[in-house]
């Protein structure tokens, strides 16, 4: 970007002329795989977006001179953070908890990747809210329903006072409803089910 050309630093990005430069980033079911600089680099997750955060650490960490096998080594430790795209296995079925914090742009990818993981299986979205977007609240939620409605096979079910023009299979006004409504029960045992909203939501 030009507005940069002026300003000391380190670029990270997919643009070949980045200082470090992220390529052929895939996926599996519970890892991605990803070069950096000609080496290569995992992280445990399938949640590929995550792969431009370890960009992030990979030009930190070699600009304070560690190695790229410490680098390595250090992306494979475990990260628990609460609800930022955790994956749960409950026998056959997967729930997926994205329930830290919800934007236009959170959403969008957790949907994304809801809707490719195992797509040979049912796919259901519980989602709800996303706050603090003032003046745009009502077009951006309406923009998220527009995604939504364009994935073919899936259940989809809204929670919360905005997020009624997902235009859901059903719609429930808080999170009390959906829990008394038990709709659970009728789950397949082998569904892939998104929690996706603001942790704030009632």
């Amino acid at each position: 970007d030009l507005r940069f050309r002026n300003i000391s630093g380190i670029t990270f990005g997919q643009n070949a002329d980045c200082d470090y430069r992220i390529q052929d980033i895939k996926s599996n079911e519970t890892e991605t795989y990803f070069t950096i600089e000609n080496y290569n680099y995992k992280i445990i997750t399938p949640f590929s977006k995550n792969a431009f955060n370890a960009l992030i650490a990979v030009a930190i960490a070699s600009e304070l001179k560690f190695s790229q096998e410490e680098i390595a080594g250090g992306l494979l430790l475990p990260l628990d953070i609460s609800n930022r795209m955790q994956i749960y296995k409950f026998s056959d079925m997967v729930v997926i908890s994205d329930c830290y914090n919800a934007n236009p742009s959170s959403m969008k990818a957790a949907l994304i990747f809801w809707y490719d993981y195992l797509p040979e299986r049912k796919h259901i979205a519980i989602i709800g809210d996303m706050l603090e977007l003032g003046k745009q609240t009502d077009k951006l939620h309406k923009e998220i329903g527009k995604i939504l409605r364009s994935y073919d096979n899936v259940l989809s079910y809204s929670v919360g006072k905005y997020s009624s023009v997902f235009s859901a299979t059903q719609h429930f006004s808080s999170i009390d409803d959906l829990i008394k409504s038990k709709i659970y029960q009728n789950f397949p045992a082998n569904a892939v089910i998104l929690l996706k909203a603001s942790r704030s939501i009632k």
